[in-house]
């Protein structure tokens, strides 16, 4: 894209008239997406005809040149940046990005609606569009077909923003942990102290990963807020299994 602000302008003007058409059609000959000029100024009809002739889109902003090139260049990042799709959840807790995947089937949504209901906040059900914002930073979002909404088998779609309000909802959240929820398999040994730490890398980003085994009984939303939690708390400096571990060395060695 090609930018035109005051000091362009003000240059073109001051050459002679044939000689700035001159340089408006080599500029145009170039062949890039579209001319945007800044602060709204007027340009020759001239100048629109060779555009036109061109088929090149010539566009108006209201802005100044060094303020509309920052949110361009900010945009065109965000929406070239590389990209996926991942079928899950995403959900804001206290600031705490959690993608919550796992088997169709398995609860994801029922429990996105539980931590809901406790004050956090939906960002995206059912599929997650992931973007990479940056070389160390995932943030996701929900397609805009489906923003707000969550389908929980026996009630069928539901508007989230509607029944919880405004503050229940979130357009896109960077992704700070991912969670995967797993049938309980009785053969296969758990984490019991959280000693492991495993990772996942999702456009090559590495992202702490959690298995969180479903069963009976067991409160998935309640675990996934302590969770959060205790992400923040790492975040601090404090690793309680670490401590513990060390604590346990101590006492053995006297």
């Amino acid at each position: 894209m090609q930018v035109v602000g005051t000091t362009e302008l003000s240059f073109l003007n001051s050459l002679d008239i044939q000689v700035a058409n001159e340089r408006i059609r080599a500029l145009f000959a170039f062949n890039f997406p579209c001319l945007v000029i800044t602060r709204s100024q007027s340009v020759p009809l001239q100048w629109l005809e060779t555009a036109k002739q061109q088929s090149l889109p010539v566009l108006s902003s209201p802005l100044p040149t060094t303020k509309f090139m920052a949110q361009l260049t900010a945009y065109l990042e965000q929406k070239l940046a590389p990209s996926t799709l991942i079928h899950g959840e995403l959900v804001d807790m206290h600031g705490v990005g959690i993608l919550i995947f796992g088997e169709s089937g398995i609860g994801k949504s029922e429990t996105a609606l539980e931590l809901v209901k406790r004050g956090h906040r939906l960002v995206a059900d059912d599929a997650v569009e992931i973007n990479r914002s940056d070389e160390a930073q995932l943030s996701g979002q929900a397609l805009d077909t489906i923003r707000y909404l969550m389908e929980i088998r026996g009630l069928g779609i539901l508007d989230i923003r509607a029944l919880f309000g405004i503050g229940s909802v979130k357009i896109h959240q960077n992704i700070n942990l991912i969670i995967r929820l797993e049938e309980w398999q009785a053969d296969k040994n758990y984490d019991r102290l959280g000693i492991e730490e495993e990772t996942m890398a999702i456009l090559e980003v590495v992202v702490p990963y959690l298995t969180i085994p479903v069963r009976p009984g067991r409160n998935l939303a309640g675990i996934i807020e302590v969770a959060a939690m205790n992400y923040r708390l790492k975040l601090m400096g404090k690793n309680s299994a670490k401590e513990f571990t060390c604590w346990q060395k101590n006492l053995l060695n006297g």
